[in-house]
Order: structure tokens, then C-alpha cells, then sequence
């Protein structure tokens, strides 16, 4: 099985952009709920507070709530990034103007590092939960990047694995899927070329608390960028206190940047982009909060070797206006000025549209 490593210029035929949307068209109709941003608040809620028992993790779930209620009462409505923000925002104001509304009857409350830990664990329990439909839409993905023999990827904004289940129903290691060996040992992405990048990490790779919290939640720059160590867990395995997973929060300045596997990994998203014949955003909205991906499609360019390639873009999503918000970051590259572009409300219109590219 080839994977097409060690070369510049790969021959990219299809890039898939995964966002939320695509967790929960592929996850399996039974047991726990993919939640998409704007429902995740809402749906733990109703499951810790609808139960007459304590459920497991109800207290790590208490202490996220007490984080969130400073902001508000009815916090849980309204998308998980926008909470996050308006409670970090309430704290750090609390914090210069209201010292007594931080403090709680003389306790201190929740510090923002710590809060985001608590939410940390509190999404990685709930999206080891989810189970793929192996019928479904992340599993005719994954049987196309296969097929392909390695010029076809998989980027996603997701922090589930539902993707690597989807491999490992087809006996194909995660480790090979991911290429992590190369990320962890290498200084760029000239020579990681794997099938799946994950922008905003995953809920299965486990470091060192002390270095996350230093390099992705701290405020301050990281005191040591190459710090970021991190092994593949199993899905249901019980950290260590001394690990936690590593996902990027949704927070304003994100430091994936300044953490050297994280910067490797958005370089050679970055390069798949640029060089792809087609690129299909799956459930993928690119809220304008997230800068980072923003700037990423706003200046894609292509290699001299693939200037004459007629581009695609596919829009796969019910919300048709995220086709206008793509089309405005990604048209302001050159390179994609003239590409096709085509909107398609589910996956299963857009296998009908390309019936031969899902063969």
C-alpha cells in the first residue's frame, strides 16, 4: 500500500475537510450522541441533569458548570466556542473590575487553565463514547482514501476517532494513518506525508499535563514549543493524572502555531490543500473564529507543477451559505480563482453527482 512519502510534490487527487457535521452524519444512530458545536453544551446538560442516578463523571461535570455560570445563567444555550469565550472574557473582567464575583463567599473560583482542563476531559470521555456507522458516510470516505492508494486525505477539525475506527475496520494500523513517528521525529513536513491530519489533535493522544497546559492553554508563549510529546491511547483507556488529551481548545489565540508537531501538521494540510485537485468541506462551517483556518484558506497557492489542474470545490453541508463564506476565503488565491465550485446539502447527493469517484 503506498502512501507517496518522501516527495515535495504529491499527486493530491482529493482532499476531504471533516468538521462536526460529518461526525454526525458517520457515527451510528445508537448509543451516544456526535454533538455539533452548537448543541454540545446543551446535550451534556440534559444528560447529567435528566438522570434521577449520579452518573459517571458528574462531578468533573459539576465543576465545568460552576466554570461556565459566571457568565450566565442560561450558558448552555449557544455554541461550545461561543461559552468558552464569554467565559474567559468573564473571568479575566471579574478578575481587573469585580474581584467578588470571582471569589464565591471567599473561595476562589475555577481558574480559566483549569477550567479548560476540566472541559478537556469532560469532551474526550463523552466523544470516546461515539461508535461509526461502518455503513456510513466516514466509512465510504475512508474506503475511497484507500482506494486511491495514498492520493487521496483526510483533514479534520474533529477531535473523535471515528475516522480511525473507520481504518481499523479495514486492518490498517492508526499509527500508519497518522504517520505519528514522522511527526514526533521530524523538523517539517517534507518527508510526513500521512492519510489523516487532525488540526485540532485528538481525543487518543495522551501528554504530559504540565506540557499542555504550558503550550495550549497557557496565555503566555510556551516556555518550551518542542514540548508537546504525546502517544496514541487506547480509546476507553484511563489516563494518568499526570496526562491529559491533547485537543485544541476553541479559544481566541490558539497557540498550534508555536507547538512544533501542531505547526507540522496545519504545513502539510496546508500543502494538501494548495496542490489538490478537489477539496470537499464535509460538515465543516469555518467559523470566522477560527482564524487560523481562515488564513490557511484564504491563501492556498498551487505548485508549478500543478497550475493547469481545473480545481473543485465541493460543499457538503445543509447550511448553504457556507459555500459564500468558502468561496470568499478561498477565491482570494490566484491559483483557485477559476475553480468549479458545487454545493451539495448531504453526502448521499454528492456520491449521486460522482457516482464515479465513490465507486
Amino acid at each position: 500500500m503506498s502512501n507517496a512519502r518522501g516527495t515535495n510534490q504529491e499527486t493530491i487527487t482529493r482532499v476531504w475537510v471533516l468538521g462536526a457535521g460529518a461526525s454526525i452524519d458517520g457515527s451510528a444512530a445508537s448509543g451516544r450522541a456526535a454533538p455539533s458545536d452548537y448543541d454540545f453544551l446543551r446535550s451534556l446538560s440534559s444528560y447529567f441533569n435528566d438522570s434521577p442516578t449520579k452518573r459517571k463523571n458528574s462531578l468533573l461535570w459539576n465543576r465545568v458548570s460552576k466554570g461556565f455560570s459566571i457568565t450566565q445563567s442560561n450558558w448552555t444555550e449557544g455554541s461550545l466556542e461561543e461559552g468558552i469565550r464569554r467565559r474567559i472574557a468573564r473571568f479575566d473582567a471579574n478578575r481587573l473590575f469585580d474581584r467578588p464575583r470571582n471569589s464565591g463567599k471567599g473561595k476562589p473560583t475555577i481558574t480559566n487553565e483549569a477550567f479548560l482542563a476540566d472541559l478537556n476531559e469532560v469532551i474526550r470521555w463523552w466523544l470516546s463514547g461515539l461508535k461509526v456507522n461502518p455503513r456510513g458516510s466516514l466509512s465510504t470516505i475512508v474506503e475511497s482514501v484507500l482506494a486511491s492508494g495514498g492520493t487521496e486525505k483526510i483533514i479534520t477539525f474533529n477531535y473523535d476517532t471515528l475516522i480511525e475506527e473507520c481504518f481499523e475496520r479495514r486492518d490498517v494500523n492508526v499509527d500508519e494513518v497518522l504517520d505519528l513517528t514522522r511527526l514526533q521525529k521530524g523538523r517539517g513536513a517534507k518527508y510526513f506525508s500521512p492519510y489523516l491530519l487532525k488540526m485540532h489533535g485528538s481525543v487518543n493522544w495522551a501528554s504530559e499535563r504540565a506540557a499542555y497546559m504550558d503550550t495550549l492553554l497557557s496565555p503566555r508563549t510556551p516556555s518550551k514549543p518542542d514540548g508537546l510529546k504525546f502517544r496514541v491511547a487506547a480509546k476507553r483507556e484511563r489516563l494518568a493524572e499526570s496526562e491529559i488529551a491533547v485537543i485544541v481548545p476553541p479559544v481566541p489565540g490558539k497557540n498550534v502555531g508555536q507547538v512544533r508537531e501542531l505547526a507540522t501538521i496545519w504545513e502539510k494540510a496546508f500543502k494538501y490543500l494548495s496542490n489538490a485537485q478537489e477539496i470537499v468541506v464535509f460538515g465543516y462551517s469555518c467559523p470566522e473564529t477560527d482564524d487560523f483556518a481562515r488564513q490557511m484558506f484564504s491563501n492556498l497557492r498551487a505548485t508549478s507543477s500543478s497550475e493547469l489542474i481545473r480545481r473543485q470545490v465541493s460543499i457538503i453541508n445543509p447550511k448553504s451559505e457556507v459555500l459564500a463564506r468558502f468561496f470568499d476565503y478561498v477565491n482570494n488565491s490566484p491559483d483557485w480563482s477559476d475553480a468549479q465550485w458545487r454545493y451539495y446539502p448531504n453526502f448521499s447527493s454528492y456520491c449521486r453527482a460522482n457516482p464515479s469517484k465513490n465507486s
